[in-house]
């Protein structure tokens, strides 16, 4: 059920900003100046309750934020950082060093000997940046920070990647360890998405597919 979802994983603006320690004119100003996401998702309800006492009816509006990104709240205030340039330079050095620690890691150096740098095709800083502030990030992915924004980015392509080039049956046996590995890691960081978004997202295409077409 949505709601179920929502509560679990995210906090309404009032609940946000209580573990945040700020106001909800506090939150605003974030938001207007661009340094901080935007409610992940936005609901409009049309209440209507009926019980022994009484009948009533509202409408209100809900909007839910990713809790893993309560941490770019903190981020931002320990640095003091209070304009978008500095808001977006931290994003981009906070990318930069996830691009770096892929790269140095065992499963990343596996990747780009089949799978160079110049192929990756990531979007634009200002895009990606964009997409982070409306609250995109604190959708599909768990924390909505940079480093896993980018892990998202690069497990992605590259099991399209190889899935696209690989039927399951004639895939060889060393790269489908490493599509296994590198499906295993997109799913750590991938967010689950809610029930009517799932079979529409990159978690059924890349993850739930692959696993059931490859048999992983």
């Amino acid at each position: 059920m949505l709601l179920n979802y929502l509560y679990e994983k995210y906090d309404e603006r009032s609940a946000f900003c209580a573990a945040a320690d700020i106001d909800l004119s506090g939150l605003d100003e974030l938001e207007a100046a661009r340094l901080v996401p935007m409610a992940s998702y936005v609901l409009n309800v049309d209440l209507s309750v009926k019980s022994f006492v009484a009948e009533h009816q509202e409408v209100r509006k809900y909007q839910f934020y990713l809790r893993g990104q309560l941490e770019w709240l903190v981020q931002i205030a320990g640095k003091k950082i209070s304009t978008e340039n500095a808001a977006r330079h931290y994003f981009e050095t906070q990318y930069g060093l996830a691009i770096d620690e892929f790269l140095a890691s065992e499963l990343g150096d596996a990747i780009v000997q089949i799978y160079p740098r110049s192929e990756w095709k990531l979007s634009d800083y200002s895009d990606t940046w964009a997409d982070f502030l409306n609250g995109t990030y604190g959708l599909c992915t768990r924390t909505g920070l940079p480093r896993e924004i980018f892990l998202k980015h690069i497990y992605i392509r590259f099991v399209e990647f190889v899935t696209l080039a690989n039927r399951p049956n004639k895939i060889k046996p060393e790269l489908l360890k490493l599509l296994s590995e590198a499906v295993v890691e997109l799913d750590k960081v991938e967010s689950d998405f809610a029930p009517h978004e799932v079979a529409q997202s990159s978690r059924q295409r890349c993850i739930i597919n692959i696993k059931k077409d490859y048999s992983l």
